[in-house]
């Protein structure tokens, strides 16, 4: 792993993990549309899977206040890996952490009171959603919301137990204590995203205080669909989903 210091302080308790992957403008917006909103309210920390486009340079030479690091990793694990290895860096160094998709699909202006949620009431794990009351799912493609309600909805609420409406969204908030819990679960024991589903189940299963928040989450109009999950993986991500279900224990 490689790591850019953009600047070794920390502003606040606030950090924003985004792990990503040849994001290209997407990424650069996202950034932008961060640093209008949140200022100096927040440190951003990326976790680059090896992007080849250019995208992270672009942003480095931004010269964005908002942009504390960057993690530069090529062991080629995926979601998992890097997600973990941006816990691991702000473990007990930031109070609330959010994590967001780089790719340009989430609104930013609700962020701060995705935040100000958290720690106004103690929450340790807020899982951000287009489907609880007050939240907004635009242009989502149809094989992608019945994916979501019909099987991953279900499925991570009956291994939680504790329901969930939206649990593929990567907008998330942990406290400092949940951030704590995920840096010592066995990351081999991973591949691919399924570390990012079994967050939920092992928080709820733990008793942490755990509560969902309303975010607005949009696909571009032009039917392009900014993802790393092509639908020749769709049967491959589910097998994923039903062994951490079943077969990992907290």
């Amino acid at each position: 792993m490689k790591k850019l210091t953009i600047r070794p302080e920390k502003l606040t308790n606030f950090a924003i993990l985004i792990p990503c992957l040849n994001e290209g403008e997407r990424l650069v917006k996202t950034v932008k549309d961060l640093e209008r909103e949140l200022g100096n309210d927040c440190d951003l920390i990326i976790i680059d899977g090896g992007s080849k486009d250019g995208s992270i340079r672009e942003v480095i030479n931004l010269h964005s206040k908002i942009l504390q690091s960057v993690l530069i990793t090529n062991k080629g694990e995926g979601l998992s890996y890097d997600l973990f290895l941006g816990f691991k860096e702000v473990c007990n160094r930031y109070e609330f952490v959010m994590t967001l998709d780089g790719n340009n699909k989430d609104d930013v202006r609700n962020l701060g009171r995705l935040f100000d949620f958290a720690s106004n009431n103690k929450i340790d794990f807020v899982q951000g959603s287009r489907f609880c009351p007050g939240g907004i799912s635009q242009n989502l493609p149809y094989d992608r919301y019945l994916g979501i309600k019909l099987f991953i909805a279900p499925l991570i609420s009956w291994a939680s137990r504790k329901k969930f409406t939206d649990p593929s969204n990567q907008c998330r908030v942990f406290s400092k204590r949940a951030i704590s819990k995920l840096v010592y679960i066995d990351i081999d024991r991973f591949k691919r995203y399924d570390y990012f589903f079994y967050i939920p189940i092992i928080l709820s299963r733990s008793n942490f205080r755990i509560s969902e928040f309303p975010v607005t989450r949009s696909y571009p109009t032009d039917g392009t669909i900014p993802t790393h999950i092509p639908k020749s993986r769709y049967m491959r991500l589910g097998l994923d989903l039903l062994l951490i279900a079943t077969i990992h224990k907290k």
